[in-house]
């Protein structure tokens, strides 16, 4: 019910019957302790005794209670991981067999074999899964509901009948049959694409071996003893100790109450220790396994292979409207649609500032680039007053200070790129070079003009020089360049 009292009076899977049978001779024991002390006249409690009792009954009662909740909560870990183990092998097989039924040839050439091999994957999946419960199960022959093995050779089920480990023996079979149908085109999916069916397969029966322990080591032994043997004490104690403090009724009721509900907790812990059984607190096999047959089945019909058509109309799929998914109209569906309209109007305003700032950043790009160009240029130059700079002049002109050695008579020249100017040395002559300031020459032409020395003291080489230094200059005015930046 709304309020869960009806749990009050559940039966099915409750552990109340036992505990009633362990508290009630107990409450009846104490009323009669309880009984015999209120007629005995010459019984006379000692409060120091009483109080040394209590304690003692109290510290006890603290450790066994210790025990108890500890036992009772590894005990739920272990129902509820048992659980979770088994349905996450469900979902890892489940994933390899949907993928394989997708991964079939639609050629229609093909139809035949990739029906026969659906239908044989869908009954070893279905008996895989049975073994897999049995496999957990305290009773390993455990029956559950499978799909129909006929048509599968019996010798293959006879062996399988006679063997321990029959989880491994229909995965290797499953396994196999995928590698064979690769072979002959009924699985036409590149190997490494496939490999995810092989990889759940592998997970799903980790998920079972991690179940497996649970089935296969109980509770620790010491453990359930020194509590089992901690209850039946505090039983056999509980009726004294209550009739020494409470009158008969109220010690009665006391130890009822007391006794009811230690075993409660006790009880829950037995039962959820093992959760692979057929109790009613154990987990739901049965219905686990026709829950699997039936998804397999699902997944052989024709509707279930085939993806659905879709008629796109853009008008009125981009409205992305709300509909309730029983076909009812919800109170909050005009609120919905709203909010997908301001969501539609906000994404086409993001959309258009960020094609604003794509244009922005290609003019930007733009502009550096010119700007980058221009720098590469400048610093191809060569530096202003470096001697060591290597000048590569067009094939044929002599290098600078073979030009300089051959009319100057070995006089030292500086070298003074990008400012169209020269700047003769200390003894008085040298080369400047022509060009101009943050442009680099096409072909790397660079002009030597000659400047006169003060001690040439020859006339004629001084109007030679001269002579050369004109022709230089109408040379070096006008320049070709090799890129588009200012004279």
């Amino acid at each position: 019910g709304k309020w869960g009292f009806m749990l009050v009076w559940g039966l099915n899977g409750s552990v109340f019957p036992w505990a009633l049978a362990m508290a009630a001779p107990n409450a009846f024991l104490t009323f009669f302790v309880a009984l015999i002390i209120e007629l005995e006249e010459s019984f006379d409690a000692d409060p120091a005794t009483t109080g040394t009792v209590t304690s003692i009954m109290g510290a006890f009662s603290t450790v066994m209670m210790f025990i108890l909740t500890f036992r009772s909560t590894i005990a739920y870990d272990r129902w509820w991981e048992g659980g979770t183990l088994l349905q996450k092998t469900r979902g890892e097989w489940f994933n390899a067999y949907s993928s394989l039924v997708a991964f079939s040839s639609a050629k229609p050439e093909m139809e035949h074999k990739v029906e026969q091999f659906h239908h044989l994957l869908a009954r070893l999946m279905s008996l895989l899964f049975c073994c897999a419960l049995q496999q957990v199960s305290p009773d390993r022959n455990r029956p559950f509901e499978i799909i129909d093995c006929r048509g599968i050779e019996k010798t293959s089920l006879k062996y399988l009948e006679n063997i321990n480990d029959k989880v491994e023996v229909i995965l290797q079979w499953i396994q196999r049959s995928i590698t064979l149908n690769m072979a002959t085109g009924v699985l036409p999916i590149a190997p490494p694409v496939l490999s995810r069916a092989f990889q759940e397969m592998s997970r799903g029966i980790v998920n079972l071996q991690n179940a497996r322990k649970i089935a296969d080591f109980p509770f620790p032994f010491p453990y359930a003893q020194a509590s089992m043997t901690m209850l039946l004490i505090h039983w056999a104690a509980t009726p004294i100790l209550c009739s020494m403090m409470l009158s008969k009724f109220l010690a009665a009721l006391a130890a009822f109450t007391v006794i009811f509900f230690l075993w409660c907790i006790n009880f829950i812990a037995l039962q959820l220790e093992s959760p692979f059984g057929g109790e009613p607190n154990d987990l739901p096999m049965e219905q686990m396994q026709r829950d699997w047959n039936n998804s397999i089945a699902t997944l052989l019909t024709k509707r279930a292979q085939r993806p659905p058509l879709f008629e796109f109309d853009p008008e009125f799929h981009r409205q992305m409207q709300i509909a309730m998914s029983d076909g009812s109209t919800g109170t909050s569906w005009m609120r919905r649609v709203t909010t997908l309209q301001k969501l539609q109007e906000f994404e086409k305003a993001l959309d258009a500032e960020d094609t604003l700032k794509g244009t922005e950043t290609k003019s930007e790009t733009k502009a550096t680039d010119g700007r980058s160009n221009s720098k590469e240029k400048v610093a191809e130059q060569p530096k202003l007053n470096d001697p060591a700079a290597s000048l590569k002049l067009e094939k044929g002109r002599p290098s600078p200070r073979e030009a300089a050695d051959s009319q100057q008579g070995g006089v030292k020249a500086d070298y003074v790129g990008g400012l169209g100017m020269g700047s003769p040395d200390a003894s008085g002559g040298g080369y400047r070079l022509a060009g101009t300031q943050g442009v680099k020459p096409q072909g790397f032409e660079q002009l030597l003009i000659p400047q006169k020395g003060p001690d040439t003291g020859d006339a004629a080489a001084g109007a030679a020089a001269a002579t050369t230094s004109a022709a230089d200059m109408s040379l070096a005015s006008t320049p070709t360049f090799a890129g588009s930046g200012p004279p």
